[in-house]
């Protein structure tokens, strides 16, 4: 079923740019941002972004996503809604935070924004 389910280049760059924004030493990292929503700018540990292994593991849940929901494409939707199972696991941060919010804010600066609670 996984092969039935286009993942397009364009949604691999969404879900690329969304991981690497989590890794400090990325000039995309949402440092003011962080600030912003009360985390602090170090809130992510400067190893604790997601790592490559998170792009391995993201596209077969991606993929069911969509299949799930009725779709042979993945979409934009397919990956904000999975972000937070994806990544909640996956970063580690400096000190203990709503990592819900964390990854609404790294979701916002790509455009999309989830009303979690603080």
């Amino acid at each position: 079923m996984q092969e039935k389910i286009d993942l397009s280049d364009a949604m691999v760059h969404v879900m690329n740019a969304i991981t690497v924004a989590t890794r400090r030493s990325d000039p995309s990292y949402p440092a003011e941002s962080f600030e912003a929503a009360g985390l602090g700018r170090d809130v992510i540990s400067a190893p604790g972004g997601a790592s490559s292994r998170t792009t391995s593991f993201w596209p077969p849940l991606l993929r069911a996503h969509a299949f799930f929901n009725g779709r042979k494409e993945v979409v934009p939707q397919d990956i904000y809604m999975t972000a937070n199972a994806m990544l909640n696991h996956r970063l580690e941060t400096s000190y203990p935070v709503n990592m819900e919010q964390l990854i609404n804010v790294v979701l916002a600066e790509r455009g999309y924004a989830f009303d979690f609670p603080a």
